[in-house]
């Protein structure tokens, strides 16, 4: 509960700053240095940090450290490069949207390895497959600009539309990790009272 409150004030705060820039200084939300792109990047880091704990852990074990080792340098790299636009530098002559397509073809496989591998629960598949679903429309309105096909809708229109569902996707990918984190290591209520069950009889001798 508390993660879904703390990544939809994340998120209303993103589009929130967004929108003031927009009106106040007239920075659109793809422009380099845009408010929204820095709470993208963000969410990035916050999903890396998934990856730093799986390194802690796989140190210990010798497990699939490789693996949380290249999860999370690419994450790293591309929260980098979202608040500083480096693949922005290549255009017009490289189109990104391509490199795009294939991290989102990628996506499905990488989400089942992890589901498979951290035995995700049936919430964190379903905030998969919801993240998924928004990942596969960022891609239908970054590939609508024209250079693949044109959606004939505003260059606005477009960048507010990316900007926002690239926030979005990443913001369930992030709760759907997260909360096998906390399934982990932060004890439930009822594991609580197993692990202290003094506290059940100091309860109900309060009750006498």
């Amino acid at each position: 509960m508390l993660l879904t409150g703390f990544l939809g004030v994340y998120v209303a705060c993103a589009i929130g700053a967004q929108a003031l820039a927009s009106i106040q200084r007239s920075i659109s939300p793809s422009e380099e240095g845009a408010p929204i792109e820095a709470f993208t990047s963000g969410l990035l880091w916050i999903i890396a940090m998934y990856g730093v704990i799986r390194i802690t852990e796989s140190l210990a074990t010798g497990r699939r450290l490789f693996f949380w080792l290249a999860f999370t340098a690419a994450l790293g790299a591309l929260a980098v490069d979202e608040i500083l636009g480096i693949h922005e530098a290549t255009e017009p002559g490289f189109n990104d949207d391509w490199v795009k397509i294939a991290m989102w073809i990628a996506t499905p496989f990488l989400l089942g390895y992890l589901s498979r591998i951290e035995r995700a629960e049936r919430a964190s598949r379903i905030a998969m497959v919801i993240g998924f679903a928004i990942h596969s429309a960022y891609i239908f309105v970054e590939t609508g600009d024209g250079e693949i096909f044109d959606l004939g809708v505003t260059l606005d229109v477009l960048k507010w539309s990316e900007e926002v569902f690239e926030l979005l996707f990443l913001a369930a990918y992030t709760w759907a990790l997260w909360t096998l984190v906390l399934r982990q290591h932060v004890p439930s209520s009822n594991e609580s009272l197993e692990m202290d069950p003094g506290i059940e009889s100091r309860d109900h001798g309060s009750e006498h």
